[in-house]
């Protein structure tokens, strides 16, 4: 009996089709879904980030599916006519823009904002901030609480992912659960002890531990976070520079905040609480360049001091920087000259940082843009 035969005719015709004689299996390209957008939101302008991000959209739409992940963006008339079921949510006034993005918060203290105006900076921490810290901070609510209030003005404000770096990390890590925003939670690390940890290990061990509780969430991520040059020694931060290579996550920092700060360090001036905890005479970023922590994992918050050299040096190194310009003001810590970082080629407006913090009163994404130029 012929293979013909006894061969299904549609299988023999699959045969032909594909120019297969044989008996030998024949495999069908998968079937791909179309994605089917559940909301359409129309706007009179969009200013998207890719393909063009100096280019602005007019009457456009954005088709988002039921898991909230962008479909894609066309006018607004394709969008009617190719999603006609798709809940239609109209902007005829309005710009649709991206997230913003809040690069250096600590959330824990937003209960605090607006206490002690007009103080440069270690005067304000030293007199006003860590006393009242030492004062709240025993309780973990404290800094939930915090985190929920901040968390709740940034989503109002348009902020829709943000860096935070404060005691109890777990409790921005939970209230970022609750809310759906996205988060980088920074394990904090200072060299003193507090209510959070004794010592640097407990630092690090509670900060892992709620790396691995969190850190299978989809909006959660992490970093890790010396608070600054002048409470971390180097010995520590070069162990957490390893370890942000090793499990290759951000080290977020504040760092080049004030004048003092680079002055009291190239100094080694040790009665002055500004002054690194280094052991060598140097600006905190050359100190940094020799520990072999300046890379592209860096994210430095403010870096208000900066000569020639250490902005090529940092551009080179591909640092992140973020800029507070409320912050510097507020604290008489000075600004960031925009133009020359910019013109270095700088990763610097990739986000914007209003530090929440009594040292900035609001959570607007759109007033630190206005005030960014230094």
């Amino acid at each position: 009996e012929s293979s013909t035969q006894t061969t299904p005719a549609a299988v023999r015709y699959l045969r032909m089709l594909n120019g297969v004689t044989s008996c030998q299996p024949v495999f069908l390209p998968p079937v791909v879904p179309v994605k089917m957008a559940a909301t359409v939101i129309s706007a009179r302008w969009i200013a998207p980030i890719e393909p063009e991000a100096s280019k602005v959209l007019e009457n456009h739409a954005v088709a988002i599916d039921g898991d909230g992940i962008i479909v894609e963006i066309l006018s607004h008339d394709a969008a009617v006519e190719k999603y006609p079921e798709a809940k239609l949510i109209r902007l005829g006034s309005h710009i649709l823009t991206p997230g913003f993005v809040n690069a250096h918060t600590h959330t824990g203290l937003s209960l605090l904002k607006g206490k002690a105006d007009d103080q440069p900076l270690m005067e304000w921490l030293t007199q006003t901030i860590w006393p009242a810290e030492m004062a709240f901070i025993a309780e973990e609510s404290f800094c939930e609480d915090g985190a929920r209030l901040a968390v709740s003005e940034m989503i109002r404000g348009g902020t829709t992912c943000f860096n935070d770096m404060y005691w109890f990390v777990d409790s921005a890590a939970r209230v970022a659960v609750e809310s759906g925003i996205r988060a980088v939670i920074g394990m904090i690390m200072i060299h003193f002890p507090s209510s959070y940890a004794a010592n640097e290990d407990e630092y690090l061990s509670k900060g892992h531990k709620t790396r691995n509780e969190f850190g299978h969430f989809k909006n959660i991520h992490f970093a890790y976070s010396p608070h600054a040059p002048y409470t971390v020694p180097d010995a520590t931060l070069q162990m957490l520079g390893s370890l942000s290579q090793e499990n290759n996550l951000p080290l977020h920092i504040h760092l080049h905040e004030t004048s003092d700060e680079c002055l009291h360090s190239l100094m080694l001036k040790k009665d002055s609480s500004s002054c690194h905890m280094s052991t060598h005479a140097s600006r905190p970023v050359a100190n940094f360049e020799r520990l072999g922590l300046l890379n592209s994992r860096l994210c430095a918050a403010h870096m208000v001091h900066l000569n020639e050299e250490e902005i090529e040096l940092c551009a080179r190194r591909s640092v992140s920087v973020v800029h507070c310009p409320n912050s510097n003001m507020k604290l008489v810590s000075w600004l960031i000259y925009s133009s020359i970082l910019i013109k270095n080629n700088f990763f610097f407006f990739r986000s914007l940082g209003e530090r929440i913090l009594p040292s900035r009163k609001a959570r607007q994404g759109w007033g630190e843009c206005r005030d960014r130029n230094g």
